[in-house]
């Protein structure tokens, strides 16, 4: 499974050893998991979505930056960069959420790790990770072998690099259907 935070959050899943696009292909919108009851309003309608608490556009919020602007991403990564109590204060606040998050994709399907990247310096994406322990117990016991969560090594073309494998996979591998 692999967690994306960017813009907003998402999920990849690789199921069987191939992708799992869904009934829609909207499989791994995880970030429209409502995790509290009357939050924020989000894009979707609902109220209180993980990615309104969990990705760049809300801790640009929380920065008091503007969401879309390109440069919020350096922005973000000099306040990263020199440890701003700030982007430490988010971490700790949304901790809980990314925790839960885990676990539910943990409980949901099982995987041999959850593989966490996106737009966020990876730093950040450590200091998550570490801000996320201790992580809730598993239902079976971990993969051998893999850690429960990693930081990603792609950065910000995860998404580019996903696309492409889905695209390769659909036409060179093969398929019982």
């Amino acid at each position: 499974a692999v967690l994306h935070i960017g813009r907003g959050l998402g999920a990849g899943f690789i199921l069987g050893g191939a992708p799992f696009r869904g009934r829609t292909k909207s499989a791994g919108e995880i970030g429209h998991l409502v995790v509290k009851r009357d939050g924020l309003l989000c894009t979707c309608g609902n109220k209180g979505c993980l990615e309104r608490y969990l990705s760049v556009n809300a801790l640009s919020e929380h920065l008091g930056l503007v969401s879309d602007d390109p440069e919020s991403l350096g922005q973000i990564a000099a306040l990263c960069q020199s440890h701003d109590s700030r982007v430490t204060g988010w971490v700790k606040d949304v901790a809980e959420h990314f925790r839960r998050a885990i676990n539910v994709i943990e409980t949901m399907l099982d995987p041999d790790t959850i593989v966490v990247g996106g737009l966020v310096p990876d730093a950040l994406l450590d200091e998550l990770i570490g801000a996320a322990n201790p992580l809730y117990e598993q239902i079976a016991p971990p993969s051998a072998g893999f850690p429960r969560v990693q930081r990603g090594s792609s950065g910000p073309l995860t998404v580019a690099l996903g696309a492409a494998a889905v695209a390769t996979d659909a036409h060179f591998a093969p398929s019982i259907s």
